[in-house]
């Protein structure tokens, strides 16, 4: 085949290839070259190529790569005195353009899947990583995966377990020659377990009713009724204020009772999300689902057995986990998720609440039956506004705490520190004057014996003054349906403007703003939804 033939083939080849195509004589001289697109390409005259100059040589066809990058290939055909030479620098580039794309991905892929998204080579070598907040860990950049290494070898996704978190999962996918990527989902394992540990909190009970302090009248009729029902069986809804003492106390009755040496399991109700509310609460078995362990678990009705299960935060609950734990409490049987096997109860229920339940029976947000079969003896736990003479008892016990932990000599407090924290209104009762002793003894000094009135913080001792309320007479009952449905949008817009006036005294501090409420940050969480209450909008106080 003569020359010019050859080099008419050139642009057929080149966009067969999706590439470039040259001709070359037998020393490796380039004598033209065209990419896909049919366009000549200009070259240094006598441009060598030696691959085209082994594959003249050797009469057989050979492959090499180009010099300046050593990502793209060059094959080498001979025909008579001539060689044709064959380019992927298109398909290089597009790769290039392909990993491009994907590193900068990374951060939203790593989000998606709650975990680590991380580009390799094909020696399973990492590129680039991203956390879930989009973060790269340069300790980790350069690791070889063998893992990684084999997946691109095997040229197929292949999915294992994660190396460095029991129970997460990592998918590799090849996605070019050159490059894969690798996800998993340790971040999202790691929540999930934080999360099941906070809803978990307890597994015994620590508390009992001597270190319920305080010498008023409130508090000593509380523990008194709570020493007389100590004893029974009989289930006790337990109502208080955010920070007074409610899983204070029912540890106290556990431990006061004749199940003391059997579990005390506290379950915190407003933390469990749909996802995990029946493996939570009543275990799985092997196989029950996608990811459930290889001998299952038990629940936390099943590990509270013959002992007592702390309900906490029961107004926090939806109504379909209403609905499951009312059948365990008529029945007193938990069945495990993927088992016919029934295991019957014997528990003591004890559950608490910060919400207005009868409220919330009234309002169809909280089942009737469960809460009668809740509150068969009720506890209320009198706020600390209500038991101010027990401000210095309580306050001298945590000075006590915070000696051993802070390692500091302080005896006491002067006149006027009692004086200012019993003029304080102490909306997150005794976890707020927790916090605020803790607050004066890491601020006052190593020699300090007394703490003064400097140490506490200044919202102790410069309140703000309380907000002027309209003292209005009560409205007669609504005569009409549109009467009624005006009074709840009434109630709604006040509601609404009081939450972002809180969030605007709270300085946007959503935890600070739940307690000036005096409801969980969940319920606040919930309400800011329903009322479309955002970042953006929080400092924005109107009646809408």
């Amino acid at each position: 085949m003569d020359k010019e033939t050859l080099i008419s083939t050139l642009p057929i080849i080149a966009k067969a290839i999706y590439g470039t195509a040259s001709l070359t004589d037998g020393e490796g001289r380039t004598l033209a070259s065209y990419d896909m697109n049919g366009k000549k390409i200009g070259v240094t005259e006598h441009f060598f190529h030696h691959t085209a100059f082994l594959a003249a040589r050797t009469g057989k066809p050979q492959q090499g790569l180009v010099d300046r990058d050593k990502n793209i290939r060059v094959w080498a055909w001979p025909i008579g005195e001539f060689v044709i030479i064959t380019c992927s620098l298109v398909l290089v580039e597009q790769e290039k353009q392909l990993l491009d794309t994907l590193r900068g991905a990374l951060p939203l892929l790593s989000q998606v899947v709650s975990g680590e998204a991380v580009i390799f080579d094909k020696e399973g070598k990492r590129l680039y990583s991203a956390d879930n907040n989009g973060r790269q860990n340069p300790e980790f950049i350069g690791k070889v995966s063998e893992a990684a290494k084999k997946t691109m070898k095997s040229r197929r996704p292949t999915v294992s377990p994660s190396l460095s978190i029991p129970g997460a999962v990592a998918v590799r996918i090849p996605v070019g020659e050159n490059f894969g990527l690798g996800i998993n989902n340790e971040e999202s394992v790691k929540s999930k377990k934080k999360l099941l540990s906070d809803v978990w909190k307890l597994q015994y009970a620590r508390y009992t009713f001597e270190d319920i302090y305080g010498k008023s009248q409130a508090i000593t009729e509380c523990k008194e009724t709570a020493r007389a029902v100590a004893s029974s069986n009989s289930s006790v809804l337990i109502f208080g204020e955010t920070g007074a003492g409610k899983e204070l106390f029912a540890q106290a009755i556990h431990n006061e009772s004749q199940r003391k040496s059997q579990p005390f399991v506290a379950i915190n109700c407003g933390a469990l999300p749909s996802s995990l509310i029946e493996s939570t609460l009543f275990g799985y078995v092997e196989g029950a689902f996608t990811g459930a362990g290889k001998n299952g678990m038990a629940g936390s009705f099943e590990q509270a057995n013959g002992g007592t299960i702390f309900l906490d935060e029961i107004g926090e609950m939806d109504l379909e986990l209403q609905k499951k734990i009312l059948r365990v409490l008529q029945e007193r049987v938990v069945t495990r998720i993927g088992s016919s096997q029934s295991i019957p109860l014997d528990i003591r229920v004890i559950s608490s609440t910060n919400r207005d339940i009868k409220e919330m029976v009234r309002e169809k947000t909280f089942r009737e039956d469960l809460y009668f079969r809740l509150n068969v003896i009720e506890l209320v736990i009198p706020p600390l506004c209500r038991r101010k003479e027990d401000i210095p008892i309580l306050i001298d016990y945590f000075i006590k705490r915070y000696n051993r932990l802070l390692t500091k000599m302080v005896v006491g407090a002067k006149s006027e520190v009692y004086e200012a924290c019993q003029s304080y209104s102490w909306p997150g009762n005794i976890r707020e004057l927790q916090n605020c002793v803790e607050y004066a003894m890491n601020v006052c000094e190593k020699s300090c014996h007394l703490l003064d009135i400097q140490h506490l913080p200044s919202y102790i001792t410069n309140p703000r003054p309380e907000p002027e309320v309209e003292v209005v007479k009560a409205a007669a009952p609504p005569e009409s349906a549109a009467e009624e449905k005006g009074l709840k949008l009434a109630k709604s817009a006040i509601e609404r403007y009081l939450i972002l006036e809180a969030l605007k005294n709270a300085g946007g501090n959503k935890r600070a703003c739940a307690q000036l409420l005096n409801m969980s940050a969940s319920t606040l969480w919930r309400k800011m939804r329903k009322y479309g209450i955002t970042e953006e909008s929080r400092w924005k106080v109107d009646s809408r």
